[in-house]
C-alpha cells in the first residue's frame, strides 16, 4: 500500500495541496468545466414547469427517437401541403422530402423510411402538423 503526505488530498489524478488554497501539485492540471449552454439550461428550466403528466408523455417519446426528432422539425422546420403531399424540410440540411400520408402505411422519400419501411421523423413531423390543422 502506498502511503501518500497528509498533506496532499488526491481527487482523480490531481493531487491537491490544502497549504496552498487550492493550487495543484505538477501531476496533472484539471481541465477548466463548461458551463452548459444557455439553451440546454432554458431546456432544464421549462421541464422543471411541466406537470408529471406532461413529464411522462415527454419520456414516452424519448423513447422513439425518430418521433422525438419529428417534434422538433414539427417545431423549428418548413413543412407545407403541395398537390403530392406533405413537404417536409430536412433537419439538418437543404433538402426537402416528400410525404405522403394518404398512403397505408404513410411513405416518405427520404433513405431511413425507404430502407426500413417504417415511420420516419418526416412522417412523424407531418402527421404532427396536419393534427394541429395549420400548414
Amino acid at each position: 500500500m502506498i502511503r501518500r503526505p497528509k498533506d496532499f488530498q488526491s481527487i482523480g489524478d490531481v493531487a491537491f495541496n490544502p497549504e496552498n488554497k487550492g493550487e495543484t501539485s505538477s501531476r496533472k492540471k484539471p481541465s477548466p468545466v463548461a458551463s452548459p449552454p444557455l439553451a440546454f439550461q432554458e431546456l432544464i428550466a421549462a421541464a422543471r414547469r411541466l406537470t408529471i403528466k406532461q413529464r411522462s408523455e415527454l419520456l414516452a417519446l424519448a423513447q422513439n427517437p425518430r418521433q422525438w426528432a419529428g417534434m422538433v422539425i414539427a417545431a423549428t422546420k418548413s413543412i407545407t401541403e403541395g398537390p403530392r403531399g406533405w413537404l417536409v424540410a430536412s433537419q439538418t440540411g437543404d433538402s426537402v422530402y416528400t410525404v405522403r400520408l394518404d398512403l397505408m402505411p404513410a411513405k416518405c422519400s427520404c433513405a431511413d423510411s425507404m430502407a426500413r419501411k417504417l415511420k420516419c421523423k418526416h412522417i412523424w413531423a407531418a402527421e404532427m402538423v396536419k393534427g394541429r390543422g395549420c400548414p
